[in-house]
Order: C-alpha cells, then structure tokens, then sequence
C-alpha cells in the first residue's frame, strides 16, 4: 500500500520540470487535478496526480543542432 501526500506548488514545479505560471494555466485548462484545500490558507494536490500528470505528458526532445556554416 502507498501512502499518498500532499505536494503543494514549489514541489509540483519542481518535481514537473515547468514554471509556477506554467503549472497555474496547465490548471486553468484543466489539465490537472484542481488544487486541494490542505488548511485554509494551503492549497495543493496529491502526490499521486501530480505524478499521473507528469506520465501522461509527452517528452519533449531537444532540437538538433544545426552546423553553422
């Protein structure tokens, strides 16, 4: 059995690899889980979905690089 927690947004950036504004219009979009109210004043969401998310996203390749001439 696992045991989920709460991750709330300076970890979920992290933990993605995005921006706090990224991560605020990924959830605008509804691409992820709203936020859970952890205490009246804390927000986040569990550690589950943030890795869920992260699963179901398409890796981004780097560019090749082209020889300059």
């Amino acid at each position: 059995m696992t045991i989920d927690r709460y991750v709330r947004e300076k970890e979920a950036v992290s933990l993605l690899g995005i921006s706090a504004s990224t991560l605020r219009r990924i959830e605008r979009r509804h691409e992820i889980a709203p936020r859970r109210v952890i205490t009246a004043n804390t927000r986040g969401w569990l550690l589950s979905e943030i890795q869920s998310f992260a699963a179901s996203r398409q890796p981004v390749t780097p560019a090749k690089e082209v020889p300059h001439q």
